[in-house]
């Protein structure tokens, strides 16, 4: 079996006032890890991996954010 690599970005949500993350948990119907538990985040797209990750929470969750912290952009395994 082929892997496919993907660049991602990932938004890790925490509200400082309840001192809690949002973790989201995935459709069981979606071909990459259905039913897990992950943090709003996807496909870096002509753009920045900062504004994908604020674009994916946005998408996901409906929420808006801000950017505290940076970390390289990953490849995900998708098979």
């Amino acid at each position: 079996m082929t892997q496919r690599a993907t660049e991602v970005a990932t938004a890790v949500p925490y509200s400082p006032e309840k001192e809690k993350f949002l973790v989201l948990k995935r459709n069981s119907n979606t071909d990459i890890h259905p039913d897990k538990w992950n943090f709003p985040g996807g496909h870096i797209e002509k753009e920045e991996a900062e504004n994908a990750a604020l674009r994916e929470l946005k998408e996901e969750t409906n929420l808006t954010g801000k950017i505290l912290k940076t970390g390289d952009s990953f490849n995900l395994d998708t098979e």
